[in-house]
């Protein structure tokens, strides 16, 4: 019968074969089992002879230096994480508003023809301003453009001390390069700085065997726990990545997004990234590294705004959560733990504890806030701070909710606003949940709301005013923007979501408002919106495809048919 035969030595990838014997066969096999080290590209510690590179300084008076020793600009020292030298940035001090620079490696490494996994690895302390001021690890490759992983090649806030970080490079080796060149690029926004960053131990090593990624993550939802479940990885197979490009030949930085101001002239953000383009590449991969799989890392989150923290190691594809809270949202991520390190799975999956109250669309009908006793039966609000909280009421009572010489929502009988718009002067995130609503029994929907809205740059994000929708947890789904100045009062919106949520009995809504601190717009700053309306109507579905070599033949439902 088939008989699994497999080498295995510490230190090295695993071999495994399978084998059809009969009674009595003898089989004779000769295996070579790589080292799980064996091609370090790239390596230096910064120490006395080893690649200490060079700066360069696109904007600011700034640039990377290599020490022993760094005094931030808060007066901590910072020490080497090992040996007598690391590089750091800025060389004094602190850096200022708007620094573009970057550190480019001495030595170029060869990457033509290889195949299997591409991997960086250095030791990381930073401190800048969290969200947007970012360092970027990045590989230059022959045509001049430094490339970086827009997952985890990029960091932003503080470590709080030394931390490692690895990045997937894999994709790299497909781009049709023959060579590659670590690079660390800086790029301040243009409010409020930071102390900067340190850096030793910078590697880039390959791997003939790829570390394939899990497979799709699922969650079963709305139970006392919450399993969750995902494929293995594959052997062959194509992974996908996305990747953001950073030209070093430009004669200067890349702008940020452009924005309309409150005087109706288009003016570039002075806060957040700058606008690097985003590309997705892929990674076709033939010699997968599950000989050496050891399993799998599962990440928990709670939502909104909870961090991801390691909730469990399984040795096999499925978990089962039991450490959950009657009635709260959670995010899940998986990893492929193996000998060489760990890979990410694609995306996470969103998940509730606990059966929630359903009502049917019909019964529902709308909201428009004029209830003397309105209590947001049903509804649930989340906050990133509490500088602000969602209130009911009407013009007067919102008269100071959009900031001092703000425009505060005309006449609208009753609405829903947030009390500070502002936050308190700070980053403040709100999220504005629904009732669930049953879909079962409908095909086609329209949501119609009042929306009004003073914000710092139109659509620009720095205040972000939203209506969502997602059915059965699933990913939230932008069907209303109006995140723009409403010089003219309220707005009225609508949007068709049937294809989101027809057939489905947990559709929910969420209104999201967003502001970012030190952005405040002369008009103000703050949302409300008002009759919230489902309209539900006879129309076709069922929509399906016959193609032939010739011809396409489509069929639908019509509203009168079973």
């Amino acid at each position: 019968g088939l008989t699994l035969i497999q080498f295995m030595k510490e230190g090295y990838n695993n071999a495994t074969f399978n084998i059809t014997l009969s009674e009595g066969d003898t089989v004779a096999l000769n295996a070579a089992l790589a080292p799980l080290g064996i091609n370090d590209m790239y390596f230096s510690g910064f120490e006395s002879g080893e690649d200490q590179g060079s700066s360069n300084t696109l904007s600011g008076a700034t640039a990377y230096a290599v020490t022993n020793t760094f005094v931030n600009a808060g007066g901590d020292t910072i020490l080497p994480a090992s040996g007598t030298a690391m590089l750091v940035f800025p060389d004094s001090g602190g850096y200022a508003n708007n620094d573009y620079v970057w550190w480019t490696a001495d030595s170029t490494f060869d990457i033509g023809g290889l195949m299997g996994g591409l991997y960086m690895d250095l030791d990381i302390n930073i401190d800048t301003e969290a969200d947007y001021d970012f360092f970027y690890f990045c590989l230059l490759l022959d045509n001049g453009t430094a490339w970086y992983d827009n997952e985890n090649g990029f960091v932003s806030g503080s470590t709080d001390g030394w931390t490692q970080h690895k990045i997937d490079m894999s994709w790299v080796l497909d781009m049709g390069s023959e060579s590659a060149t670590p690079v660390i690029v800086f790029s301040a926004d243009g409010s409020v700085a930071g102390h900067g960053g340190t850096f030793d131990n910078v590697s880039v090593s390959w791997n003939p065997f790829f570390l394939a990624p899990p497979g799709q993550l699922s969650a079963v939802n709305y139970g006392s726990s919450i399993p969750l479940s995902w494929q293995a990885p594959v052997g062959t197979g194509r992974a996908s990545y996305n990747a953001g490009s950073i030209d070093l030949n430009a004669s200067q930085p890349p702008q940020r997004p452009m924005v309309l101001d409150d005087n109706g002239i288009m003016v570039e953000q002075s806060k957040g990234p700058r606008d690097f383009p985003i590309t997705t590449v892929y990674h076709d991969y033939s010699a997968s590294s599950t000989r050496s799989l050891l399993g799998y890392n599962v990440y928990r989150a709670v939502w909104p705004f909870g961090d991801f923290q390691i909730l469990a190691y399984e040795t096999n594809t499925a978990h089962e959560d039991v450490s959950v809270s009657e009635g709260s949202y959670y995010s899940y991520a998986i990893s492929a733990v193996y000998d060489e390190g760990e890979t990410w799975g694609p995306g996470t999956v969103n998940a509730r504890a606990g059966l929630p109250v359903v009502v049917t669309d019909n019964a529902y009908g709308g909201e428009d806030f004029e209830a003397g006793d309105f209590a947001w039966e049903n509804w649930e609000a989340f906050y990133s701070s509490a500088a602000a909280v969602w209130a009911v009421g009407d013009s007067a009572a919102a008269d100071s909710a959009f900031g001092l010489g703000g425009m505060p929502p005309p006449s609208h009988s009753s609405f829903a606003f947030i009390t500070d718009g502002r936050g308190d002067g700070d980053d403040f995130v709100t999220f504005l949940l629904s009732p669930f609503f049953d879909f079962l029994d409908n095909f086609t929907a329209i949501v119609r709301l009042s929306g009004y809205a003073q914000v710092y740059g139109d659509f620009a994000y720095n205040n972000t005013a939203q209506l969502l929708v997602r059915s059965d947890m699933g990913p939230w789904e932008v069907v209303i923007d109006f995140g723009y100045d409403h010089l003219e009062g309220w707005g009225d919106y609508s949007a068709t979501i049937g294809g989101i949520v027809s057939g489905m009995d947990k559709a929910q809504l969420a209104l999201v408002y967003t502001h970012t601190g030190g952005l405040n717009s002369g008009n103000g700053n703050g949302v409300a919106f008002d009759d919230l309306i489902f309209e539900t109507m006879p129309g076709p579905h069922s929509l399906s495809l016959i193609p032939t070599t010739t011809d396409i033949t489509l069929n639908w439902s019509h509203p009168d048919s079973s």
